[in-house]
């Protein structure tokens, strides 16, 4: 059975992921059902991130940890710690992520490939709120990658631009180093814990 903190953390990284499956497939027959589901998916998942903020902050004072099992037979779990920091962090993403995806439901209309840039926000979404949840370096240097790539295809997303083109290969080169250094770290403390 699944509890209230568990359906919301589902609700917070899983919607978004869903989603971009969603807005892909269903940008291709209807353009504006496929905005109104992009700020639907959005506004559902800042308001699953709030709910937790009530949750670790007000009614339950306490730190969360959940952990769900994604390959039992090898042990690959995904652990969320929900400490009070983790929860405002994925507030700022959730709440700011939704009010973009509003605002470009005008600020972009007409433009063209409206349907990857919606998947992408709703990836990028998803991927900093489990940024900010996990509880193991692995699936942190995973998300850590998915908001590095969104990144990249944002800050680039007028191809036909040269400016913007070139915007986003700096960002992902930029992103490379840090995600080498990052994972450097990560082998260093393995090996030393």
């Amino acid at each position: 059975m699944v509890d209230e903190s568990q359906l919301l953390i589902m609700l917070a990284i899983g919607l978004p992921f869903i989603g971009t499956g969603l807005i892909l497939v269903l940008g291709r027959s209807n353009g504006a059902a496929r905005d109104w589901l992009a700020v639907a998916l959005a506004a559902v998942t800042a308001g699953a991130t709030l709910w937790l903020m009530y949750i670790v902050w007000l009614a339950e004072p306490v730190a969360i940890l959940e952990s769900f099992h994604w390959a039992p037979s090898i042990g690959l779990d995904f652990t969320v710690y929900l400490d009070p920091l983790a929860v405002m962090m994925a507030v700022v993403a959730g709440c700011i992520g939704a009010l973009v995806v509003l605002y470009s439901t005008k600020y972009m209309e007409g433009s063209e490939g409206l349907s990857r840039y919606y998947a992408l926000v709703l990836l990028f979404i998803g991927a900093m709120i489990g940024l900010v949840f996990t509880d193991n370096l692995l699936v942190l240097y995973f998300f850590w990658e998915i908001v590095g790539l969104c990144s990249y295809a944002l800050i680039g997303f007028n191809t036909k631009d040269p400016k913007a083109a070139r915007a986003g290969i700096k960002a992902f080169v930029t992103t490379r180093v840090g995600d080498v250094a990052f994972l450097i770290g990560i082998f260093v403390l393995y090996a030393a814990a």
